[in-house]
């Protein structure tokens, strides 16, 4: 966050800096290119720290994961065979009564 504030007060000081000695077109034109250049630089610069901190991510999130899904999955499973056996069940004595289930 430092970096940010420092950033803007920069920025500021070189377009005061570029408007004493160019037309506003030109000097406005200047800065933003001024500023395209320090956005890549600092990209480049804090590539290397979010790739690090995407891979600690990975190395807790992914075997997390992994262990929630076998989890769920184990929960689930079951509940989902004992289900179909009940439909089965009400499925035959349903065509045995008619579609209106009445009797």
């Amino acid at each position: 966050m430092a970096d940010d504030l420092r950033r803007m007060r920069t920025r500021r000081r070189d377009r005061r800096d570029l408007a004493g000695l160019a037309p506003n077109k030109i000097a406005r034109q200047i800065a933003r290119r001024i500023d395209r250049v320090v956005f890549f630089e600092r990209r480049k610069e804090r590539a290397p720290r979010g790739k690090a901190r995407l891979r600690s991510w990975k190395r807790v999130h992914v075997p997390f994961s992994v262990v929630l899904l076998v989890t769920c999955s184990s929960a689930i499973t079951p509940s989902v065979s004992v289900r179909g056996r009940v439909l089965r069940k009400h499925d035959h004595v349903s065509k045995r009564h008619g579609p209106d289930h009445s009797r």
